[in-house]
């Protein structure tokens, strides 16, 4: 049964990354219609559509009551995102020239990693802690749209006939499949002896992180470089935010003490704050990107231990 539950979870994670790639693809071909910067679009449209898989994960595992798994994968996402997810991308292809207010968002990144942790010290996500996570994705909304809805790069994506059906169908899909896959994984982790967390602060993060590594991988190819730093920003910020938010508000979390959430939220502020830094001279350089790949393997060492 349990090669079964591993079969059926592999199947889950390809058939998550091949909807999220429909769901990107007409995101981006929308927003083109409405004019929007590639900036805009890789932080936010391709942000939100890469991040769906967090989503799901999150908010069915609250509604099972498995809260402790869908606060893993927002956090567990959020570290793997800039420690493997960048550090992949920039030893592809080096990222140069970052604009200098696309530096900027960096701030946002360091600021939702900070607050999320301040809002997790007592293990809670209440409605109120939502509605502050909103709230402040509200704020970042705004600013980003009075900064970035200007179109004028040239992004082709994959053409399809009909948008209208391709996204919601999309959406509907990962939904299904999301559902699915936090069922079996909750199994497989109690088979296995794994708590909750750790399994999605590892297993589960890098899983629902497909998406924004292949979305990396192929700007790099194409020599998009930068379009794999405005994701990253965009899904931490749509991670710590807008999923952490929209899922407390719907059902709030309560946790148990936990040693590993606590190491993992102060991992996160640390490569949110290395990132800034790094960044600041406008390149991440291939030796950049082992240092965060070191980070990574360091992260989990330290979490197979404390599991």
């Amino acid at each position: 049964m349990v090669f079964v539950s591993i079969a059926i979870l592999s199947i889950c994670f390809i058939l998550l990354l091949l909807l999220s790639n429909y769901l990107i693809d007409g995101l981006v071909r929308f927003s083109r219609s409405l004019k929007l910067s590639l900036f805009f679009i890789s932080s936010l449209i391709l942000a939100i559509g890469t991040s769906m898989p967090e989503f799901v994960s999150a908010f069915v595992s609250s509604l099972i009551n498995a809260g402790e798994l869908g606060i893993g994968v927002i956090i567990g996402s959020s570290i793997t995102n800039i420690c493997l997810i960048l550090s992949v991308t920039a030893l592809l292809s080096p990222i140069k020239r970052i604009k200098k207010s696309e530096l900027t968002y960096n701030i946002a990144v360091l600021a939702s990693s900070v607050l999320f942790m301040v809002l997790m010290l007592d293990f809670t996500l209440s409605r109120i802690d939502g509605l502050i996570l909103l709230v402040s994705y509200a704020v970042y909304l705004y600013v980003l749209y009075r900064k970035e809805f200007d179109f004028k790069d040239n992004f082709n994506p994959g053409p399809y006939e009909n948008i209208y059906i391709i996204i919601p169908g999309a959406v509907f899909g990962i939904l299904i499949v999301g559902w699915l896959m936090v069922n079996v994984s909750v199994y497989i982790a109690e088979i296995a002896g794994l708590s909750l967390g750790f399994f999605g602060l590892t297993i589960m993060a890098i899983s629902t992180s497909l998406p924004e590594l292949t979305t990396s991988i192929t700007a790099s190819v194409i020599g998009k470089s930068k379009i794999a730093v405005a994701n990253i920003v965009g899904s931490n910020i749509v991670n710590l935010l807008l999923i952490g938010g929209l899922v407390a508000l719907i059902n709030p979390i309560q946790l148990t003490y936990n040693p590993a959430f606590i190491f993992s939220l102060i991992y996160m502020v640390f490569v949110s704050a290395l990132m800034m830094l790094l960044t600041r001279d406008k390149d991440v350089t291939r030796n950049e990107g082992v240092v965060f790949l070191i980070l990574y393997i360091i992260y989990l060492l330290v979490l197979s231990g404390m599991n």
